[in-house]
């Protein structure tokens, strides 16, 4: 019984390899989330040699009250904007990969960033093409977490405080080895 956190990170971290190898998606899903990316990379203009795709899961609808009884919020505009700058200052041509359970919130309010396109898919197109990305950056909740762990890269998440014990705060992730998570203010 894992409890009301499924995300028990001190039980299969130390198996990372396996996993990464063994949680796969099924060859449909797996394409499509290729077609997503080819076609992103076929619509940037003046084309780079290498583009760094980072995955970018917002959670919105169901978690601005349940995110409550940990005495906080969900991440805000800010945090990800700060997380972007992060990877556009670390790579030279990042191009942003969005889905979210609110993805209108996320079209009106990122419209501004040219390298952000919004997906629209089902869950699992939307976890299977965040994790195609070479890297993340991620919400709160589990389903944002297993999006950032099964992309393989460096995972931004948002460097918050909670009144009882939660997944994401920087404690947890160095307790766990979690050395490839990176905290961003929110």
């Amino acid at each position: 019984m894992l409890g009301d956190n499924p995300v028990k990170v001190h039980l299969f971290h130390p198996f990372r390899e396996d996993l990464l190898r063994e949680l796969t998606f099924s060859p449909g899903l797996r394409k499509q989330a290729r077609d997503i990316l080819t076609k992103v990379k076929s619509k940037v203009k003046n084309q780079p040699p290498e583009i760094t795709f980072v995955g970018v899961h917002i959670r919105r609808t169901d978690y601005i009250n349940y995110i409550k009884k940990y005495n906080t919020t969900i991440p805000g505009k800010d945090y990800y904007v700060r997380a972007m700058d992060y990877y556009r200052k670390k790579y030279s041509h990042p191009v942003f990969i969005m889905a979210s359970d609110d993805p209108q919130y996320c079209k009106k309010t990122f419209k501004p960033f040219k390298d952000v396109t919004v997906i629209q898919g089902n869950r699992e197109l939307d976890m299977a093409t965040l994790a195609s990305c070479n890297h993340s950056i991620i919400s709160v909740g589990s389903f944002s977490f297993w999006c950032g762990y099964l992309s393989g890269g460096e995972v931004v998440y948002p460097k918050k405080t909670y009144s009882m014990k939660y997944l994401l705060n920087p404690d947890y992730v160095e307790k766990n080895h979690l050395d490839f998570f990176t905290p961003i203010d929110d």
